[in-house]
């Protein structure tokens, strides 16, 4: 169902939704804003208490992941003493049912590190009408640190709608309006609090033919992406956007294009270059560009799949510190493979597998990861949808960055799960958080999991930024 509201629905919106007390999407010039408080509760909101303990004691120190990547290790190398965890014990939570049901079963939810926790962003129906964005605040262990808010609500929304924490504290998302008064790409920036802020803005030049938008922060400005079909060809097209106010600056660039099944473009930032890869339907593989800030291409690569393989689902792009990781998956009639490529800002993609011969793979995995960096521990975190005999589950295993051993897992973020859809991981101090949507057959439940621990500080070593030596502590 899609909702169409008009300027001179205004007042009967603003009063219906006064009533109910919850915000909803109205229009000002053309323009889905949020009504009401800001501070307004989702009916369908669970306690983390009730089920994972959002009491429990060990609670890890607030001095984020920069002091703790300074403490960990007095060799700088990450490791310890050999100890990949710096001498903690990670540990799963329990997985907390963060939103009763998605829009659907294609929803795929954000998990994003911010302050010294987590971010949850997710797209359930909204109160009254249509589809809403719901942002909600978790702390390393997972449990609910604030109530959840509505960063929009009331619209008809495509199923992506990534999300990204600006350096001020406010964040920036893209999404799809799919129906109604104008379909297209939408950007909005709003508070750390997860609503209002900016009025959206439509991207100009998309419409109901532009999906999968993907956004990244240059150090500037924000820079989106995304598909759009015209004519039978698919165009990648990119474009600045303003970090402060989310309008869109010059015009957009067609930075690639293929037939009809060219599809997910991920964009991300690195020290001077973007990484934009994408599906192209014309030879099967995986492009990876490189732009320069003007989003002119620098170079190319293209990722191939082997003859018996073809690519599935869609890929992960992450910016690790000093170079990309890109994670990716392909099948073949019988087996999965899991790609993991690392590559310097203006470098070749180096390809590995680090899943192969370890972890067991099925023709039915789908495809459906996600990728984060552990700059603590040195490592990547890539979560997958895993199928194994009787349920398809999410696990997530962990990734030297140097040598691309697996270091720990797969671990099964929720043992219950039979049928779990597209997840997303993020990475602090430690812990990481993965998030997904299920689809049980009654409802589309999602749930996040958080696994780590607070790495242990070793010996005191002086700090010549500082001039001071701090005292190190032990993890519970």
């Amino acid at each position: 169902m899609s909702i169409d509201l008009h300027r001179r629905d205004l007042g009967m919106v603003v009063g219906l939704f006064g009533a109910f007390g919850v915000p909803a999407c109205v229009l000002s010039d053309g323009n889905p804003i949020l009504a009401g408080g800001d501070t307004a509760e989702p009916e369908d909101v669970i306690e983390r208490s009730d089920d994972a303990g959002a009491d429990r004691d060990g609670h890890a120190d607030d001095r984020g992941a920069d002091d703790a990547r300074e403490d960990f290790g007095a060799d700088g190398d990450g490791d310890g003493d050999g100890d990949a965890d710096g001498g903690c014990t990670p540990v799963l939570s329990a997985a907390f049912n963060v939103v009763l049901t998605a829009a659907d079963g294609e929803e795929r939810p954000v998990a994003l590190r911010s302050m010294i926790g987590f971010v949850f962003f997710g797209r359930p129906p909204a109160p009254i009408a249509a589809d809403g964005l719901r942002f909600q605040r978790l702390d390393l262990e997972g449990a609910a640190t604030v109530m959840p808010v509505w960063t929009l609500s009331s619209v008809e929304l495509g199923p992506q709608h990534p999300l990204l924490e600006l350096p001020d504290g406010t964040f920036a998302t893209a999404f799809t309006v799919t129906s109604g008064v104008q379909p297209g790409i939408w950007m909005k920036v709003f508070p750390s609090r997860g609503t209002g802020g900016e009025v959206p803005y439509q991207v100009p030049g998309t419409d109901e033919n532009s999906s999968t938008p993907t956004i990244t922060f240059d150090g500037v400005d924000v820079v989106a992406a995304w598909m759009h079909y015209i004519g039978g060809t698919v165009e990648i097209r990119a474009q600045h956007v303003s970090a402060s106010t989310g309008v869109a600056m010059g015009s957009a660039v067609t930075v690639a294009s293929g037939p009809t099944g060219t599809k997910e473009p991920r964009i991300a930032w690195g020290d001077f270059r973007h990484a934009l890869t994408y599906f192209s339907a014309s030879d099967g593989a995986l492009h990876v560009l490189s732009l320069d800030g003007s989003l002119a291409a620098m170079r190319e690569d293209v990722l191939t799949p082997a003859a018996d393989e073809s690519f599935v689902g869609y890929p992960a792009l992450a910016w690790g510190g000093t170079q990309f990781g890109l994670a990716w998956e392909t099948r073949s009639v019988s087996t999965s493979t899991i790609h993991l490529a690392t590559f310097m800002a203006d470098g070749t993609p180096v390809e590995h597998t680090p899943l192969e011969g370890i972890v067991p793979l099925t023709a039915s995995d789908g495809g459906r990861v996600g990728l984060a960096f552990g700059d603590v521990g040195n490592e990547w975190g890539l979560a997958w949808r895993r199928a194994e005999t009787g349920r398809v589950g999410i696990s997530l295993v962990r990734i030297d960055a140097s040598d691309f051993h697996i270091k720990d897992g797969p671990i099964d973020m929720r043992s219950e799960t039979t049928s779990g859809w597209n997840p997303s991981v993020a990475y602090n101090n430690g812990y990481y958080m993965v998030t997904w949507v299920e689809q049980p057959g009654a409802g589309f439940p999602i749930y996040e999991a958080t696994y780590g621990c607070t790495p242990q500080r070793l010996a005191p070593r002086p700090r010549p930024d500082r001039g001071r030596v701090r005292d190190r502590t032990t993890c519970p």
